[in-house]
């Protein structure tokens, strides 16, 4: 039973499980929360895993921001994103913005059914996570939580490793 003990210990968390930061500097109530739900991949799987998100968002008055990481491989998970935006399966999200190679497309699509989804989806060109946190910065402001979801592959991955590297561990 010991040896079990000490193996488990010793196991790193896994890299895509669902995590929170909060940035660093200025007053915590007012400092953004990033959470990593990207590896839950599908929209029916992410909306249960982010729910302890929404509800923290709620009760601190933070807006909800989704950052929406597609891959040019899965052309059928984007349709699936597609549809849980235009039944308003993601109508909790003050935001929503798209990265990945297929965003730009994503974006003008969902843009140009803006009447069946009720909202302007963000579709971000930049590939450096800073960049990309400044942009969602200035969309939605300071005071938010950016829920990542999607896909992990790809900017999904490098964002997660930026908020373990600049981000102080958040629980929700």
């Amino acid at each position: 039973m010991e040896t079990a003990r000490r193996g488990m210990a010793a196991v790193a968390a896994d890299f895509g499980a669902f995590k929170a930061w909060r940035a660093p500097g200025g007053e915590e109530s007012e400092a953004p929360v990033f959470v990593s739900a990207f590896a839950a991949n599908d929209p029916e799987s992410t909306l249960k895993a982010i729910a302890p998100a929404l509800a923290y968002a709620s009760r601190t008055g933070k807006k909800p921001v989704g950052l929406l990481n597609l891959r040019p491989d899965r052309g059928d998970r984007s349709l699936q994103w597609a549809e849980a935006l235009e039944s308003g399966r993601l109508d909790g999200f003050a935001a929503i913005a798209v990265i990945g190679s297929p965003a730009r497309a994503f974006g003008a699509l969902m843009n140009r059914k803006k009447a069946d989804c009720g909202r302007t989806v963000l579709a971000l060109r930049e590939k450096d996570p800073s960049r990309i946190l400044e942009r969602l910065a200035s969309a939605a402001g300071a005071s938010s939580v950016v829920i990542g979801m999607g896909n992990i592959g790809g900017l999904g991955a490098e964002i997660v490793a930026h908020w373990e590297r600049t981000g102080i561990p958040h629980g929700l």
